[in-house]
């Protein structure tokens, strides 16, 4: 690596010779001009700063303080947790080990004011979600450590509350931190189809001190994937039939969406 690495959303990835090795420069280009899979320079993603207007951020934050059940939780195997949670709708499985801990159950339903929201993203996105996850931060010392989502499908997270930022980094086809983006109370930060699988994401902490942030995020979680994590499957075969079943519920709970929206319109 010759210098620091930018971080800042790049109109294509030419200005990266500039921060990296022969090498990795050239490795990157190899893969952006692959034949048989083209990539677009950047993961796309939509970040809206006000999303929701300073009363609409206020009564959420209001809302989301006055919930129960909120759980210190980790889906690391060697790190403790780092913020908490409470789950509506499925949750995703942890790896096998996780200790049980911090692993969060599912609460059951979307409350409603959730779900107002949730039906907003979904007529945006002309997608479907049936999970809904809450990270609370009580202050600039939490920290969401470097992962990517194993779900298919959007994702949508509404912040309230402090600003914090979030990292993007390439995961394919190399680490390289690519986006910093302030998350302020009423913004909305979405990961679409695909393109979330080639990046990391991650809130790291803050030197500035700060009061309470809530990340409001919603996704599709297929059954199979509350049951076992992808990467405890046993065997190439066994990791592609958790895939099938995954992405045919996905697809279908799409399709259903999708009509439903049409009928509730017509």
């Amino acid at each position: 690596m010759k210098k620091q690495r930018p971080i800042q959303p790049p109109e294509s990835y030419e200005h990266c010779r500039a921060y990296l090795s022969p090498e990795e420069f050239a490795k990157l280009d190899r893969e952006m001009r692959r034949a048989d899979m083209p990539l677009e320079a950047v993961p796309k993603f939509d970040f809206i700063p006000a999303f929701l207007d300073k009363a609409e951020a206020a009564a959420l934050f209001d809302g989301l303080m006055r919930l129960p059940g909120f759980k210190f939780e980790t889906g690391s195997c060697t790190l403790e947790a780092c913020h908490l949670t409470v789950q509506y709708g499925p949750r995703q499985a942890y790896f096998d080990c996780v200790p049980e801990i911090y692993r969060v159950k599912s609460s059951g339903d979307i409350p409603p004011f959730l779900a107002a929201i949730q039906a907003g993203l979904e007529g945006k996105y002309d997608c479907s979600f049936n999970s809904c996850q809450i990270n609370m931060h009580p202050d600039n010392t939490t920290v969401v450590h470097p992962h990517k989502d194993s779900n298919p499908g959007h994702i949508c997270q509404i912040s309230v509350g402090a600003t914090r930022e979030f990292v993007l980094t390439y995961h394919c086809p190399i680490f390289h931190k690519f986006a910093r983006i302030p998350l302020t109370s009423g913004s909305l930060l979405t990961f679409f189809p695909k393109h979330q699988h080639r990046m990391q994401h991650e809130m790291p902490r803050s030197e500035t001190p700060c009061g309470t942030k809530f990340s409001v995020i919603f996704r599709y979680i297929p059954a199979i994937i509350t049951k076992k994590f992808i990467a405890d499957a046993k065997s190439a075969a066994e990791a592609d039939e958790i895939r099938r079943l995954r992405d045919e519920e996905y697809q279908a709970a799409q399709i259903a969406g999708r009509e439903k929206r049409r009928l509730a319109c017509a």
